[in-house]
């Protein structure tokens, strides 16, 4: 009987301990995700900036207004 009560307990254990290793190996992965990410968004904005597009600026004056005709 006491050996059977101390398998249960032993592969109750091993169990908790297995789930313990699955979250443990989650949250790991889930730090260097993290870490990886927030690598990339500092990269991002240490990296130069391309220049600017050329762009073409045409100054036109508007038309003249007409002369006001001379009384006849």
């Amino acid at each position: 009987m006491c050996a059977e009560r101390y398998a249960n307990i032993h592969s109750s254990l091993e169990r908790v301990e297995g789930e313990q290793k699955t979250i443990r190996n989650a949250a790991f992965a889930l730090v260097a995700a993290m870490v990886g990410w927030m690598a990339v968004q500092i990269y991002d904005n240490i990296k130069p900036k391309p220049a600017p597009a050329a762009t073409a600026v045409v100054v036109s004056q508007p038309p003249a207004a007409p002369e006001p005709a001379a009384p006849r």
